[in-house]
């Protein structure tokens, strides 16, 4: 406990030893008059506090008070207890209510009274609780807002990489921090270089790692470990940066770990610690749906993104009418169709912009062909179609078409993304299969990019 020194000038016209014995008496009075105080307040007060001249706390009673150690105060700002928007109430008598940081970091509402004296000032806090529990209520509406908002953008956006990447930006701005990461445990996926156990990076957000990547995981496999019991939080130091760490498990990957970094000089709240954990939740279950969409496209014969038939679907569909074809007698045509600068578009406009184009072109190869005809998607970039009884001389026609018009994108300047597209026909109840046919549309697809694209050739034996 700091003793109160005070500085009383003497009156003019009076002895000093006259004015001495006044200091002297004037100090004791007003020293009594504190230690009054301070027993007054502690009757009623959860906590009561002394600045010195200086703002710094001089005195802080009792011991553990809102968590805090009474040597854990002593000498420090008086922003260390209250917050910035409520120390200008150390400046004048009153009182007010104001919002004051417990030990552990999280924050409260008090009723804040306050008498100014001559080196200083002493105020006493007493909790609201009637405006904490407000005020919790209100802290977990404002978090709820903020996830939902989170869970809107990232179904809108599609792509599971831009998402995440979304989500952690956006606990950036709310809580101030440089950087954020996700990482998973390898196990679950493939085997590190070294074939041990360890991390894998999920995502990134925000500023540079504050240590290189390998260090950096191998740090929090060390430091975390992977199989405590979930979910867990922590906090570490990484370089020149005070982290923190909190771990969670999904359907498919545990541990799933949310790391955050920022300067030292502001602490971790509880307040972020809830909301990290809280959006970690979230991001767990949005790489569930991701691993299930995937799943399912795996088993399906059906393109997610355009709708249009994938792989197995559309091989599958072929291999269905070959038989009848030939019974027929009729012909049919492959036809392979690649939209150039799609990876450019992805990488200077976005990954959503790109899969939007790609909807694009899907929609306008099915208005070149007939509704019997099949299309798929069988690469980033690449289409197919499958044209039942049309010669090479039909399908040039729809290449030529196809072509011509390329893919609009929706900008202002009416740019269009350019269309390539190689002819394979398929002779009627020819012995040809359809590996091989595959290889030539693919063929003559390639000999039409060599060339700069935007533009359409039929395989020819020798001459693809």
């Amino acid at each position: 406990m700091s003793e109160l020194h005070l500085t009383i000038p003497s009156p003019p016209g009076v002895p000093e030893l006259v004015a001495d014995a006044e200091r002297r008496r004037v100090t004791e009075a007003l020293r009594s008059s504190r230690d009054r105080w301070r027993s007054l307040a502690l009757l009623g007060a959860d906590l009561v506090f002394e600045t010195d001249h200086g703002g710094r706390l001089a005195f802080v009673a009792p011991d553990g008070a809102l968590g805090w150690r009474t040597d854990a105060l002593v000498g420090q700002e008086a922003a260390t207890l209250l917050s910035a928007d409520d120390l200008p109430a150390l400046a004048s008598n009153g009182r007010r209510r104001v919002r004051v940081r417990r030990g552990d970091g999280s924050g409260a509402v008090a009723w804040l009274g306050t008498e100014r004296f001559p080196d200083g000032c002493r105020g006493a806090l007493f909790l609201d609780e009637d405006a904490e529990a407000r005020d919790l209520l209100v802290r977990e509406a404002l978090r709820g807002r903020m996830l939902r908002r989170i869970d809107t953008r990232m179904r809108r956006l599609g792509a599971p990489d831009t998402a995440l990447r979304t989500a952690l930006s956006e606990l950036l701005d709310a809580i101030g921090a440089d950087g954020a990461l996700l990482a998973t445990d390898r196990r679950g996926a493939a085997p590190g270089p070294d074939g041990m156990p360890g991390l894998q990076l999920l995502q990134l957000a925000g500023g540079a790692l504050p240590l290189p990547e390998a260090a950096l995981l191998g740090r929090l496999t060390a430091d975390a470990g992977l199989d405590r019991p979930l979910p867990w939080r922590g906090e570490i130091t990484l370089g020149d940066r005070a982290a923190m760490l909190v771990a969670d498990s999904s359907r498919f990957r545990s541990p799933v770990m949310m790391l955050v970094w920022r300067a030292p000089t502001m602490p971790w709240l509880e307040e972020e610690f809830l909301l990290a954990a809280e959006l970690l939740a979230l991001l767990c279950a949005r790489l569930d749906d991701d691993e299930v969409q995937r799943e399912m496209a795996s088993r399906s014969r059906t393109d997610l993104l355009t709708g249009l038939l994938n792989q197995d679907g559309f091989l599958f569909e072929i291999g269905r009418r070959l038989d009848r074809l030939d019974a027929e007698g009729l012909p049919a045509t492959l036809v392979c169709a690649a939209v150039e600068g799609i990876d450019t578009l992805a990488a200077s406009h976005g990954h959503e912009v790109a899969d939007a184009a790609l909807q694009q072109a899907a929609t306008v190869l099915r208005d070149a062909v007939r509704p019997t005809d099949l299309i798929g998607r069988l690469g980033s970039d690449g289409f197919s179609l499958w044209l039942d009884g049309a010669d090479q001389f039909a399908a040039a026609e729809r290449a030529e078409l196809i072509c011509r018009h390329g893919v609009p994108l929706s900008r202002p300047d009416g740019h269009r993304l350019v269309l390539s597209v190689g002819i394979a026909p398929r002779l009627a109840r020819s012995a040809i299969s359809l590996d091989t046919l595959t290889e030539q549309a693919g063929a003559a697809l390639g000999a039409v990019r060599a060339v700069g694209g935007g533009r359409w050739h039929v395989f020819q034996e020798g001459n693809p």
